[in-house]
Order: C-alpha cells, then sequence, then structure tokens
C-alpha cells in the first residue's frame, strides 16, 4: 500500500534521527504508530487494508481476533468490529509474556485465531501471543500488520501479510553505527531524549 506509506510521510508519523524502539533496537527510522489511530483518515485506510486481506485469504468469520497488548488492541478490536468478527485480548505477565484469561482461553480452545499487530521489529510480541493462543488450546492462524520493519516471519502461521513491505534497518544497541557517530538517541516511548 504505497499510498499509506505516502500519509504517512506527509502527516509526520514516520520520522527519521535515531531512536530506541520499543524493542531495545535502535533505528534512524521511527513510526509513531500511535498517532494512526488519531488520523480517522489513515486509520481507516489500515482498517480497510486488513479487511482486504481477511477477503483476500478467505478467513473464515467465525475465526477470532486478537493483538498483542496493548498498542496492536485497537486495530484488532475495529477490525473485527469492521468484518463482524470476535475480539478477545491477550495481557502481559510479570515478564512481559502474553497470557489470557477472563474466560478467554475456553473461548480459544480448539478455534483458529487471526493475529492484527501493529509494527513488527523482532516479533517477540506476535509469537508470545501465538504461544498463549496454543496454551489455551487454539490455533493462530494468520498475522496482519501494518508494517513488518525487518521481513520477520513467522513459524507458527498459515499466512501473514503486511500493509507496508518497505524494510527498516535496526541495530542492536551494542553494534549501533548512529550511537559510534555520537548522534544523539531519542527514546519516543518515554518522551525523553538521551546520548
Amino acid at each position: 500500500m504505497e499510498f499509506l506509506l505516502q500519509e504517512l510521510k506527509k502527516n509526520n508519523i514516520i520520522k527519521k534521527g535515531h531512536f530506541k524502539l520499543t524493542s531495545g533496537m535502535h533505528s534512524d527510522t521511527y513510526i509513531n504508530k500511535d498517532l494512526i489511530t488519531s488520523n480517522k483518515e489513515i486509520f481507516d485506510m489500515v482498517i480497510s487494508g486488513f479487511s482486504n486481506y481477511i477477503y483476500a485469504c478467505l478467513v473464515d468469520r467465525e475465526m477470532i481476533i486478537t493483538s498483542p497488548a496493548v498498542a496492536g488492541i485497537p486495530y484488532g478490536v475495529a477490525t473485527a468490529f469492521h468484518n463482524h468478527m470476535q475480539f478477545l485480548y491477550p495481557e502481559k505477565d510479570e515478564s512481559e509474556e502474553m497470557y489470557f484469561r477472563r474466560g478467554f482461553p475456553d473461548i480459544i480452545k480448539g478455534r483458529d485465531v487471526l493475529i492484527i499487530e501493529d509494527i513488527i521489529t523482532t516479533g517477540k510480541s506476535v509469537d508470545s501471543t501465538a504461544a498463549a493462543i496454543r496454551a489455551c488450546g487454539g490455533n493462530p492462524y494468520g498475522l496482519l500488520c501494518i508494517w513488518n520493519r525487518t521481513g520477520y516471519k513467522p513459524m507458527w502461521t498459515k499466512f501473514s501479510k503486511t500493509l507496508i513491505t518497505e524494510k527498516v534497518i535496526s541495530y542492536d544497541a551494542a553494534n549501533c553505527p548512529l550511537c559510534k557517530k555520537g548522534i544523539k538517541l531519542e527514546d519516543p516511548k518515554n518522551a525523553m531524549q538521551q546520548m
């Protein structure tokens, strides 16, 4: 979806610089995914894009949709609502691993589950969500995301689709060339700047 990418750039949702990502990796590109939900036109584009994949991949309407806590949830809820599908959310435990509670494990047991995520860098959140689905006796059937920054390929799914396929380079913090150049590191999640 080249048009979506252009809209993200035009609305300053994609920033250039030196950023610490949620994964702990560093990058010269930051996607402020929180601004996507606050822009009705862009949010609608994302949900429509996900819905088009649901139709194209012949997803069964009895399938459950879930999203890793917390940032992916608005996309999962809106997509489920738009497609008249059920949505259940996981939570994070003390070790940041996903799990289901609130009676959700009984609903998931024996069912196919579609995972919807916002931005993927390492795949840790979606892998943890897939493990939580399996722990409930469910089947992590597919993965949809807005942007797969690194080309991550899940081994546990029948299909994986991303709205934006352009790769963005991420660096391990210990080997970051931007750090070596002395470029100021920004931590957008905490709105604090570090050196």
